[in-house]
């Protein structure tokens, strides 16, 4: 098994799972893979078969295990867990379960295999398995999603109402629709939606929708052929919806969607089905659509700015994301996170904040949301000379001057571009036309701060 880096071929990748996937249908009669919570990654057709359940409908159900160990004397220093299994839509089914080195994967056999006479080739069969659980792990690692559940921090009654949707949504392959304002993680739930479904060991492909002008979007979302335009690269492209097959494609800010796109992204939600731009064939397309929108996208509908079909069909289960203003009782929690966090990258030891930043933080408005909380969190890390953040090294308080308030923003739509858009003209005016400070000030990427300056025509 050859160790796969940063700069493998995410095609080869696929091919290699699917060619896995055959060949264990093959070696076995009845074979399941899980992971170490009990959640099936793998089920071979015969065993589906078998318990009289759907191949697909298996994959991702947690099983619940009640292992009892036992050494065989004819293997010596090898054991295994013999136990039950059982789980939704199955009937009690007695294992053996072999745990790999790191205890990541554990593969289980049905008792009618695993006990014929024959363990020497039973335990080559299980060597074989450890290396898929190897493969399937770095798949997931390079091509997966990057965050959990665990990593949405908070424990508010408005982000745990948020979080519970997530167990509902990641039994499903119906597409979500999160709302939200600018930076209060909505790409982190859209991971963490992911990863706690069925299709966790598949690709992850995020689509910036804000970002890509509708000229371009286009070419990225269904690929093209080679020759379809000037610069066309040789061979053709595919894609994002391509690189998405079996996993789970994230459309971030479709609200940012132009209508003859949007026309286009329907076809594809209804038929699941995509032509390459400059290509005659029609490829089959099984992909988990999850978008996001800081717009109310009813109100852009009213003004004719966004499809109501498309809006339907996106909106089968809509999460509202709070904004940091709606759950300041996580700020502590936040605070230290991103403490130990930032601290492993910059190499500091910073232990806390002071109560007097503290309660700057609990009083500010955070038009930013979390994403504006960690760069003033980073910010004010840098200029500290201690080992605690004090009110010296707090620049927010400079960006409070700015804005002349800390009242949050009203709702979203045009009255949020106009709040936005003066408090960039403010910032500009303070930095006297510095760019890099001014998104420094705001609390936001100098790239975002250029998006802005083109959309409000500053």
């Amino acid at each position: 098994m050859q160790i796969i880096d940063n700069q493998v071929d995410f095609f080869s990748l696929v091919r290699q799972n699917a060619i896995l996937e055959s060949i264990l249908d093959c070696i076995f009669d009845d074979l399941l893979i899980i992971d170490k919570k009990g959640f099936i990654i793998h089920i071979s057709r015969n065993t589906s078969e078998n318990l009289g359940a759907n191949r697909d409908e298996l994959i991702g159900k947690m099983l619940s295990l009640t292992p009892i160990k036992i050494t065989r004397s004819d293997v010596p220093g090898d054991s295994f867990e013999h136990g039950c299994i059982t789980g939704p839509s199955l009937k009690q089914n007695e294992v053996v379960i072999f745990s790999t080195d790191d205890e990541e994967i554990m593969a289980g056999c049905r008792r009618s295999f695993c006990f014929k006479n024959d363990t020497e080739n039973i335990f080559k069969e299980v060597a074989k398995l450890k290396k898929t659980g190897t493969y399937l792990k770095q798949l997931s690692s390079v091509i997966g999603s990057k965050f959990g559940l665990e990593d949405i921090i908070g424990t508010s009654e408005a982000i745990a109402k948020a979080k519970s949707r997530i167990d509902i949504a990641a039994q499903s392959d119906s597409t979500v629709l999160l709302y939200g304002e600018s930076g209060v993680g909505k790409e982190l739930f859209a991971h963490a939606i992911h990863s706690a479904g069925k299709r966790k060991y598949a690709p992850f492909v995020k689509v910036d929708c804000a970002s890509i002008p509708d000229t371009l979007l286009e070419s990225e979302l269904f690929g093209y052929e080679e020759g379809a335009f000037t610069g066309a690269r040789k061979g053709g492209k595919p894609g994002r919806f391509e690189r998405a097959h079996k996993g789970t494609i994230f459309l971030d800010e479709v609200g940012d969607m132009g209508l003859p796109m949007q026309a286009k992204f329907l076809r594809v939600l209804q038929e699941k089905e995509i032509e390459r731009i400059g290509g005659i064939e029609t490829l089959s397309i099984d992909a988990r659509v999850i978008a996001s929108t800081r717009y109310n996208l009813q109100e852009k509908i009213e003004k004719g700015e966004f499809r109501d079909d498309l809006f339907y069909r996106l909106e089968v289960i809509p999460i509202y994301i709070p904004s940091l203003r709606e759950r300041k009782e996580d700020i502590p929690l936040l605070v230290n996170h991103f403490l130990k966090r930032l601290n492993k990258n910059l190499g500091k030891e910073i232990k806390y904040v002071s109560e007097d930043v503290m309660a700057v933080f609990q009083d500010y408005a955070w038009p930013g949301n979390i994403r504006e909380l960690e760069n003033a969190i980073e910010g004010a890390m840098n200029l500290a000379t201690e080992n605690i953040i004090g009110i010296k090294s707090l620049q927010l308080l400079q960006r409070r001057k700015i804005t002349g308030s800390s009242t949050p923003p009203l709702m979203m739509g045009e009255s949020v571009r106009d709040t936005e858009s003066a408090h960039i003209r403010r910032a500009l005016e303070v930095t006297k036309g510095n760019k890099l400070e001014a998104a420094r000030l705001l609390g936001i990427p100098r790239s975002s701060l250029y998006l802005k300056l083109k959309r409000y025509n500053l």
